[in-house]
Order: structure tokens, then sequence, then C-alpha cells
């Protein structure tokens, strides 16, 4: 029988850093297995705008935490970390090191801590969620913003107001257990984690990693991003479900919804339409700010490595051979 490790290794970073290929390289080397740590890629159906490893793309490594659940189901960060956990069970019962990558930055805290959540009554915290939204549609963000600043001022200071998810997601917290979401993530933070783990965030320079950001987007679209958010939408999910709130999907969702019967007749000139083209714009606008936020969150993280992608030139196998070199102590361990 394999014997149990503790091991834990977290291939973090921006989007379009080659997280996926790196790892892959990393599983080979170990014979182990990758659990990815995207909040969108649990979905079926988003595909081309998560920009989600294929089969092929895989080279024959088992990936957990792809294709999870239905576009119209929910996965709440509690639910993806409790089913990643387990998947780490497992693979760690099989004597194995298991590879988490993804840019998703609190899920990846949640996971290494072991994070609690708290008990979450759906029906109040519906209705709570429901009350917010006709403020937020009758005042706007602002108002919103303003609220959460009365009863939590520290999460305001470190949530910006086009953050709209997360200022609604505060007050929400703070009216549904009347603690501020600060005080909660501050004491979860002083945890330390059960795992013997080693984080590399793949860096690059900023320039570089919004033209291909730019570049990508336009593959997404040339991929027929248009034809996979109007078939999810014919299969029934809704605009305010949780799997269309992805960036490359909320953008355009009003324009497949109003253009659908056009859109699947082919009858839409999705390259040279006017009205499309601003849209494609804001989702390179909103993946270059997210990919600012990684930035900002992973270079705040004190325990990740930090890895120029540009210094070994993007080859995967020259960013492996540098982590294993840096990292004797932690492999040698395994043995």
């Amino acid at each position: 029988m394999n014997q149990k490790n503790n091991k834990l290794i977290i291939i973090a970073g921006p989007t379009c850093t080659g997280k996926s290929d790196l790892a892959i390289e990393l599983a080979k080397r170990l014979d182990t297995e990758i659990i990815s740590c995207d909040s969108m890629q649990v979905y079926k159906g988003l595909d081309i705008g998560t920009a989600k490893i294929t089969k092929e793309e895989m080279c024959g490594i088992k990936h957990y935490m792809i294709d999870e659940f239905m576009p119209t189901e929910n996965c709440d960060i509690k639910i993806f970390s409790e089913k990643t956990k387990n998947y780490i069970d497992m693979i760690q019962n099989n004597g194995k090191i298991p590879i988490i990558v993804g840019g998703t930055g609190y899920y990846i805290k949640s996971i290494i801590l072991k994070n609690d959540f708290l008990y979450e009554d759906m029906d109040a915290k519906n209705k709570i969620m429901d009350e917010i939204q006709n403020e937020l549609d009758k005042y706007g963000i602002e108002y919103i913003y303003e609220e959460l600043r009365k009863v939590d001022p520290e999460s305001v200071d470190k949530i910006h107001i086009n953050n709209q998810k997360r200022v609604i997601r505060a007050l929400c917290f703070y009216r549904l257990h009347h603690k501020k979401i600060s005080d909660f993530n501050e004491s979860e933070n002083k945890k330390t984690s059960p795992y013997d783990y080693l984080a590399i965030v793949l860096n690059a320079n900023r320039e570089l990693l919004y033209k291909k950001i730019n570049d990508r987007v336009d593959m997404m679209i040339d991929r027929g991003l248009i034809q996979e958010v109007t078939q999810l939408i014919a299969d029934g999910v809704t605009k305010d479900s949780n799997a269309m709130q992805a960036i490359g999907y909320r953008e355009i969702y009003d324009y497949c919804y109003q253009n659908m019967a056009k859109i699947q007749q082919n009858l839409i000139d999705l390259k040279n339409d006017t009205t499309l083209q601003p849209l494609i714009e804001k989702i390179k606008q909103n993946s270059r700010n997210y990919a600012k936020r990684q930035l900002t969150w992973f270079n705040a993280q004190k325990n990740f490595q930090q890895v120029d992608i540009e210094k070994f030139s993007f080859k995967k196998n020259l960013i492996a051979d540098e982590i294993f070199t840096k990292n004797e102590n932690f492999f040698d361990k395994k043995k």
C-alpha cells in the first residue's frame, strides 16, 4: 500500500501565463494528478470563454474539478473547497503529491488553509440578496458601497467599488451573520496550513501579459464564444446564474439573448457587427483588470515563490527544472 504524504503543489498566477502546461510537465515528472482551481471551469459547457483545457492538452494526466457541475447549478466556494479537499485526500492516500493549478486566489487560499465556512440559511440569504439587488437597481452601486462602509469600513478599504460582486457579497454577509466579513477573513487568515505545500506563482511583464490576454480574447471569439454563450442560453442558463458571472460570458449575454435566432442560423456577420465590437473590447478590459488584481493578490502572498516566465523564454521544461533545483528538499522528502 502506498504511504500517504501531506504534500501539496500549487501552480498559480494570472491568466495567460502557462499554468496548465507547467502543471502537466510537473505531473509527468512526479507521476501524479492535477486539480483545477478555477471557479468557472467546474461548469460543463463553459469551454471557450474559460480557456478550459482539452482532453488532448491533458496529455493523459488525470484532471479533477473540471466539468463537475451543470451551468444551471451553483458551485460556491464552500462546495468547491470541500470537493477539492476530497480529491486532495484521495491523491495523497495513493502516495502522490496533488498539483493544484489555477488563478482564483481566494479559492486557492481556502484550500491551503482548510478554511471554515459559516452555515447559511439559503432562504434567508436569498431574501437578503434580493433586497440588495433591489437597492442596487434603484440607487446604484454607490449606495450599496456606502451601506457597506457604514457596517464594515475595513472591507471598503480593501474592495474597489467596481468589484460589484465582492461589494454585494460583503454586505450580504454582514446582514446575514451580523458580523463583518473582514473580521471573519482576518480570523481565517491567521490559520496555519495543515499541508506541507510548495506554492509557485508564474509572473510576466504586465505589458506582455495584457497583449497575450487581448490575443486570447480574439482567439476565443474566432473559436466560437458567441455561439457557446448562445447555446448556453438555449439550454436554459439564465443571466443571474453563477456560471454567467464569468468574464467573457456576462459581457455578451444580452447580445446573444437578443440575437439568439440569428446567431443560430448564421444570419449575423459577427466579425463586422459594430454592436458586438465594444462588447469584445469590454471583455478584454475586464480580463486585463482581473489579471491586474490577480498579480496584486499573488504578489502579496509572502510564502509563494515568484517565477518570471520570460526569464525562461516561456519554456515549461526550463521552468520545471528551476522549480526542482530550487526546491530539492521539498521533492527529496517525497522519497
